[in-house]
């Protein structure tokens, strides 16, 4: 739920590939969000388990529903909140239901790309060599595309951007989170969403997970079994 951590070249298989991020997933409410806190009691709409865990390790009581149901939920109160990235939210107009964004990254898509590893070793070098090139300048380009546009997003949301490159501007409140946000979002991470994702992964799993993705971003999902 913090910021996804570049993939170093260590960690890169033999083959051609590439990983970016989506703009980072955040909280929009009809009603004033300044904290974590604020999200206690609320009903907010999610769209994996993971987010799932976030939101009841805050208080909060999860809403699954399908993306076209989000305004009609949120416009009827079936949803306090919801979950999404800011240029999807915008694209969606949910700038017409809801008052406050609450700009805490809480979650990420990733987009990762491969070749087929039998295809891959049946390339020359030159061409490995220029497809990899390709691969590292598509990379580098999806992580600034995803900053610029999750700022554009938040700015046309909240009408705080120069000029919306996205449709007319909409005027919900903007809270930035706080340093205590940031702590208590590391706190359900680790008392929560990693000791429930780790009950639904497994053992095996978690050992593979804690010796490659869990240790490049410095977290440590407990034994299923502890």
């Amino acid at each position: 739920m913090t910021r996804p951590v570049r993939p170093s070249a260590t960690l890169r298989a033999s083959r051609a590939e590439s990983l970016h991020p989506w703009p980072a997933s955040m909280i929009y409410c009809r009603d004033k969000i300044e904290s974590i806190s604020d999200l206690d009691g609320r009903k907010v709409r999610v769209h994996s388990a993971t987010l799932g865990d976030f939101v009841e390790g805050a208080g909060g009581v999860t809403v699954t529903l399908p993306f076209a149901e989000v305004v009609p939920a949120l416009e009827k109160g079936v949803a306090d909140c919801a979950i999404t990235d800011p240029v999807s939210a915008f694209k969606a107009s949910w700038h017409e239901v809801i008052n406050h964004v609450f700009a805490l990254p809480v979650g990420y898509s990733i987009t990762f790309t491969a070749v087929n590893a039998k295809l891959w070793d049946g390339l020359d070098e030159a061409t490995r060599n220029a497809m990899q090139t390709a691969f590292d300048e598509m990379e580098a380009s999806g992580w600034k595309i995803a900053e610029s546009e999750q700022a554009m997003g938040v700015g046309c949301l909240t009408g705080t951007v120069d000029e919306c490159t996205m449709g007319t501007v909409g005027d919900a409140e903007l809270h930035q989170p706080r340093e205590s946000d940031t702590a208590a979002r590391q706190a359900i991470l680790d008392n929560f969403v990693l000791k429930r994702w780790a009950a639904r992964c497994g053992a095996d799993c978690v050992e593979t997970w804690n010796a490659s993705a869990g240790d490049a971003a410095g977290f440590t999902a407990p034994s299923p079994e502890s």
